[in-house]
């Protein structure tokens, strides 16, 4: 019993941990992207900062959608969570996209 408590607070030191930096990432992410769409030379600028809203509102929409209206059924769950794992890469990408264009831009001037 003591070897089992140990483990479930081991893991939760580490997944809250994780968590919080997380949740510190995206929020200097979000004011990185806030600021270069304030840049008005800079292409790309806005996107990379749409790109964030999306991913982050598709992720609140996941949660959402797996948690209310999936029965606990494990097949539907893991569905849901490859077609929402393939619906999150494409604001990824273009946030990619947009960062190698922000970056050419800036190399460009240099």
């Amino acid at each position: 019993m003591e070897e089992s408590n140990a483990f479930f607070i081991i893991y939760s030191v580490f997944h809250g941990a994780a968590g919080v930096i997380g949740v510190a990432s995206i929020v200097i992410a979000f004011v990185a992207a806030y600021k270069f769409s304030k840049v008005k030379q800079l292409p790309w600028g806005n996107v990379l900062l749409y790109s964030l809203l999306v991913s982050v509102g598709l992720s609140v929409a996941e949660w959402v959608i797996i948690d209310f209206f999936l029965e606990p059924s494990t097949e539907r769950v893991v569905l849901a969570e490859s077609i929402f794992l393939f619906i999150l890469t494409i604001p990824y990408l273009v946030g990619c996209i947009a960062i190698y264009k922000i970056a050419g831009h800036i190399n460009q001037i240099e």
